[in-house]
């Protein structure tokens, strides 16, 4: 089948917004693993309902399609935007829970920020068990396929342009993994020279978020830590309504530059990914994991801050 058949796509204040046919195809729980990627290559979605269908809203701010800045942007920078892509397309593949076939892969649809040129995918989160969807490539073979065929008609000789000439080069041989596509690009001029220029301070850091999705609750925790109940000491750690949850039922830590997680003998649990933690044993949380607090899920992501 082909999965278009199962939603519409269209435009809501320059963001996308996809509309799903069958409100039960709609996985909630591949939406709270994309949401919260380790490394963000997703645009952000937030899901609402549209004349009684799911619909999933794409925010687009400062960005633009790749087929359009594959138009405009300086040869100069080429080779970055296609280390950016690739090593985005990479990133996805480490999920292995995510459907290729959700990953949409049109240039279209794929989209940039103008002043960074990082890349940002869009992921439909669909229920496709049971469903066929074909022997389609995977989408990173999608996506090389478009940019090779891209680059073969801008960069026709290598007189003009070497470096951009070599990414088609490598693009085509079949020989080559994506893997070491992305770690030659990594060498090229192009790419090392902008490496060198990003400065420390943007990656550090400054606190984590943890969003429920079925509920809207949001739990912002800085470098200070938080405890997380029915009764927690700081009103920001509070979950009300829910008497599943224990009074001080889990704890939010920061040493040594990372985040821990921590149950705080609570009755029912807490699991990180899936996993029941051991009462007043720390574990280490990453960007883009599932906290169930009894019977209620947060998505992590870290925030950005500056390391001063």
């Amino acid at each position: 089948m082909d999965i278009s058949d199962l939603y519409t796509i269209g435009k809501v204040q320059n963001n996308v917004a996809i509309t799903l046919k069958d409100n039960d195809s709609f996985s909630q729980t591949s939406y709270y693993f994309f949401h919260g990627g380790r490394k963000q290559i997703f645009l952000e979605c937030v899901p609402v309902m549209y004349n009684g269908h799911v619909q999933l809203l794409y925010f687009t701010r400062n960005m633009a399609p790749l087929a359009e800045i594959l138009n405009k942007v300086p040869r100069s920078k080429f080779g970055r935007l296609s280390y950016n892509l690739l090593e985005a397309v990479n990133e996805f593949s480490a999920y292995g829970f995510l459907e290729d076939a959700c990953l949409l892969t049109n240039f279209f649809y794929i989209y940039v920020d103008i002043q960074s040129l990082e890349v940002f995918f869009i992921y439909i989160p669909l229920n496709l068990s049971g469903k066929n969807t074909g022997s389609m490539l995977s989408a990173g073979d999608r996506i090389r396929r478009t940019l090779a065929e891209y680059v073969r008609l801008a960069f026709p000789s290598p007189t003009s342009d070497n470096e951009n000439y070599r990414i088609g080069e490598m693009l085509s041989d079949t020989d080559l993994l994506l893997d070491d596509i992305v770690m030659a690009l990594r060498n090229t001029p192009s790419v090392r020279l902008t490496e060198e220029k990003k400065s420390p301070r943007n990656t550090a850091v400054s606190g984590i978020t943890l969003r429920n999705h079925s509920t809207g609750q949001t739990i912002n925790i800085d470098k200070n830590g938080l405890i997380i109940g029915r009764q927690a000491p700081r009103p920001e750690g509070l979950i009300s309504g829910d008497r599943e949850i224990g009074r001080k039922h889990c704890q939010i830590l920061f040493e040594d530059d990372r985040f821990y997680i921590m149950d705080l003998h609570s009755k029912n649990g807490t699991r990180l990914n899936g996993k029941m933690l051991e009462p007043m044993r720390q574990v280490e949380i990453h960007s883009g994991d599932l906290i169930m607090i009894a019977g209620q899920t947060f998505a992590c992501s870290f925030n950005r801050g500056t390391n001063e």
